[in-house]
């Protein structure tokens, strides 16, 4: 470019430099409309001069004409290298007669079919009919108007309007730039600030704005006046987090303190998400989950607060932790001992201090063991076999099981068992009580209630089981036969062979009516020589038929009394039938002792029936 004529316009220098960034891009930065139009105003400027400076040269001689070409090329050398599109018109026809290159691009036309044409074609449709530049002197400054392309899509533009002195003639320059992506983005973000707007005031939780530096309240929506109890957005707007929260926190810590932890928390990563203790303006105190997110729009930083009362969610929080200190007070005060294992696995995963002690473990050495861990080895199969029945509800207790304590020793439980279902898993609660004193008093029972020389139930416990019978018959209408027997001339053998020897044939008896009895029978010693044979479920016609065959078989059975003797016996057996012959349990008893009176009266080594008549006999 060759030098500057000395009588350029002094202004041209400065605006030059405008005109030359513009073309640059470095006036086309991203911001709002009025950026935009600001420097729109700097080209046009720029080219007016210019304009001006050309038009001045072509009045004068040799030298003013070379200065004008030059000015006219200086010219066309902005209008191409602008970033915007320009069009000379002439006013009259209002026809384009020159377009740069930025234009020709915006419009998506040839430049021949461009100039020529009427303005209006692209540039204003909407004002083909009344044009509102009429005067040469008028100008139009940022103008928001419409572009239509060639294509005809719709383009909004800012168009600048001046006249300007081409050839000796006035011309109309028109500047502008495309804000269509700039306009649909400030639209949508309108938008979105109205959405953000309708909900943050809708929101049922309590919503407002903190901004730096003094970090107060900056906004806040109805739910937020409701919760805090504030009378009006500005009243509320005056306070900071610290202003409606108790002076410290339940840590202990200052709540202004920890207030501008959370809050450099929140800017440093974009989000807090933490629990606060915060307090009406009536100075009523509530908790609430406080979530603090870092904003930024429009170049301006600020924190959303989005409190929530959480109130009855701590009430519920502190009523569950109370029922489970409770329950957990309870599962291990039982004196039972609760086992909770998974049901796939069988490992367990809850223990309370009764099966601690029952087994010797601590609870954390039982929390590493299962179900197979706690018998011993050659009873596994039949526990995992009863563990899986309690696991599917077939049983509900498994009694007499063998448990291994840490230090090997066996102890026997009876254990009740039910499946919970917790999240999809099936888990086993096991409940076991240790039944070795039950065996114990069971065993010491059942020594009690034997014979010490024939180990048939005794005297005592014939009465009990009897009256278990009758209770059966009467609720479910069977009867029930009672056998008395006695061994015939029992005292002959005591004197002959001494009693020793009456001891044994008394053990050898009792063997045989053992062996003779149903599973069902009861043989008991009811005393000295006598036996009692309580028969459940049998009629008078099938006792007397036992009676007989047991009556027999020890006529045939040799005993045997030591010494290689062998010496026979025989018996008299009464049968008496409950309800037919007798209706209370001493009737019965007695009916049946009445029956073997008469068969010993009838000669003995036989068996008879009770009749009624027996009774006066008495």
């Amino acid at each position: 470019m060759t030098s500057p004529n000395h009588n350029e316009d002094p202004r041209l220098a400065d605006l030059l430099e405008v005109i030359f960034k513009f073309a640059a891009g470095d006036l086309t930065a991203r911001g709002t409309l009025s950026d935009d139009e600001s420097a729109l105003d700097g080209v046009m400027a720029g080219i007016n001069i210019l304009g001006e400076e050309l038009e001045a040269n072509v009045a004068g001689n040799k030298q003013a004409q070379e200065a004008s070409l030059e000015s006219e090329n200086r010219l066309r050398t902005v209008l191409e290298s602008v970033q915007a599109g320009i069009v000379i018109i002439d006013p009259e026809a209002h026809r384009i007669v020159d377009v740069n290159s930025f234009a020709v691009r915006m419009i998506g036309a040839p430049k021949e079919s461009i100039i020529g044409a009427v303005c209006h074609k692209f540039i204003c449709p909407a004002e083909w009919d009344q044009c509102p530049v009429t005067n040469l002197h008028q100008t139009v400054d940022n103008s928001e108007r419409v572009l239509l392309t060639a294509t005809g899509e719709r383009r909004d533009i800012i168009k600048t309007v001046t006249a300007i002195q081409l050839g000796g003639r006035s011309h109309l320059l028109e500047s502008f730039i495309d804000v269509t992506e700039r306009k649909r983005t400030e639209e949508a973000l309108r938008a979105n600030e109205e959405s953000y707007r309708q909900l943050f005031e809708s929101s049922r939780d309590a919503l407002m704005t903190l901004a730096p530096p003094s970090w107060r309240f900056t906004s806040a929506n109805q739910a937020t006046l409701e919760l805090f109890g504030a009378a009006s957005t500005a009243a509320f707007t005056e306070l900071g987090p610290w202003k409606v929260s108790p002076e410290r926190q339940p840590d202990g810590r200052s709540s202004d303190e920890k207030a501008q932890e959370m809050i450099a928390t929140a800017m440093r990563e974009g989000k807090n998400f933490f629990e606060w203790e915060h307090q009406r303006l009536d100075g009523s105190p509530f908790p609430a989950d406080v979530l603090l997110t870092r904003m930024d729009v429009g170049g301006e930083v600020f924190l959303q607060a989005t409190v929530r009362d959480i109130t009855e969610r701590k009430r519920a929080e502190q009523a569950l932790s109370e029922s489970e200190a409770l329950l957990r007070t309870i599962f291990d005060s039982v004196q039972d001992g609760i086992l909770l294992a998974e049901v796939q696995s069988q490992k367990f995963i809850m223990v309370n201090d009764s099966i601690c002690r029952m087994l010797g473990y601590s609870r954390d050495e039982l929390l590493e063991l299962g179900v197979e861990d706690i018998h011993p080895e050659k009873d596994v199969g039949n526990v995992v076999l009863q563990m899986a029945r309690l696991a599917k509800n077939e049983i509900s207790l498994a009694p007499n099981l063998p448990v291994k304590r840490k230090d090997g020793t066996v102890f026997h439980a009876d254990i009740n068992g039910t499946t919970i279902q917790v999240k999809g898993i099936s888990f086993l609660v096991g409940v076991f009580r240790d039944i070795t004193e039950r065996q114990r008093a069971e065993q010491a029972e059942e020594l009690a209630s034997r014979d010490g020389l024939t180990n048939l139930y005794n005297h005592r416990r014939f009465y009990s089981f009897l009256k278990d019978e009758i209770i059966r018959t009467q609720r479910f209408n069977r009867p029930v036969s009672l056998l008395m027997l006695d061994i015939d001339h029992f005292k002959r053998v005591n004197d002959t062979y001494g009693h020793q020897a009456g001891d044994a044939i008394i053990k050898g008896l009792s063997d045989l009516q053992v062996q003779q009895a149903r599973t069902v029978d009861r043989v008991c010693r009811y005393g000295g020589e006598e036996f009692m044979v309580i028969l459940p479920e049998t009629d008078a016609t099938m006792a007397m038929q036992i009676a007989e065959r047991l009556r027999a078989t020890v006529e045939r059975q040799p005993f045997d009394i030591g010494g290689g003797m062998m010496v026979r016996i025989t018996v008299s057996i009464g049968v008496a039938t409950y309800p037919q012959q007798a209706n209370a349990l001493e009737e019965f008893v007695k009916a049946a002792d009445l029956a073997l009176y008469a068969a010993k009266e009838g000669g003995r080594n036989r068996v008879t029936r009770y009749e009624a008549a027996m009774a006066g006999k008495d």
